[in-house]
């Protein structure tokens, strides 16, 4: 977990996939992910083979890597997506997939954030005449999860009790806020965030 305090604000980036086509960045994402998967078991987490969409490979805590006849790719989450963003990207020709987060700690004085987004976001979707797809979970009555937009679009977002959804205490009054970037606006974004500069505060600006 990123050194956070209460009452501050922390970017990251939660998951990532690369792919590769050119055979010299096929080797380099191949061995980047072999090490990548052989850390996370030396972390404690279990290495076992594993397969999807006509890739094989293997899976390792926050890494997965694999390749087929047309091409390799690396899979990260957690501090791996955030810790090897930059080499993961130099390594790769693609980037499909890129969730970025910012956790957010107040103690008592957030409030339920999926409550107050729910309704913000409804009153916008009426005041503008806009469709967007939004999705309020409650547990036992009280809402902890707020989804806005589309599992199968470029862009789809959750706002999430972080302690509810893991049970952590570290993540005691910490609020989630993730948007998870497909496609082309993948690709874009990534470089976006390779570029130079602040990239805390840009993923904190995107999200």
């Amino acid at each position: 977990m990123p050194n956070c305090t209460l009452d501050s604000i922390c970017p990251s980036i939660d998951w990532l996939t690369f792919t590769a086509t050119k055979e010299a960045n096929r080797v380099g994402l191949w061995n980047l992910g072999r090490e990548l998967v052989e850390l996370s078991a030396n972390e404690g987490n279990d290495r076992r083979p594993w397969r999807w969409r006509d890739y094989s490979g293997f899976h390792g805590g926050n890494a997965t890597v694999g390749r087929r006849e047309d091409s390799d790719i690396l899979q990260l989450s957690g501090h791996l997506a955030d810790e090897w963003f930059d080499k993961a990207w130099l390594t790769s020709d693609h980037c499909t997939r890129l969730d970025l987060a910012v956790t957010v700690w107040g103690g008592g004085d957030l409030g339920n954030l999926a409550e107050r987004h729910n309704s913000e976001v409804l009153a916008w979707k009426e005041e503008h005449n806009r469709e967007i797809s939004v999705k309020l979970i409650t547990d036992n009555g009280t809402p902890n999860t707020l989804y806005l937009g589309s599992r199968h679009s470029d862009l789809y977002a959750r706002i999430y009790d972080k302690f509810v959804e893991c049970g952590d205490p570290a993540f005691k009054g910490a609020w989630r806020y993730e948007l998870e970037i497909k496609g082309d606006p993948a690709q874009r974004g990534a470089a976006y965030l390779h570029s130079a500069g602040d990239r805390p505060g840009r993923i904190r600006g995107s999200v």
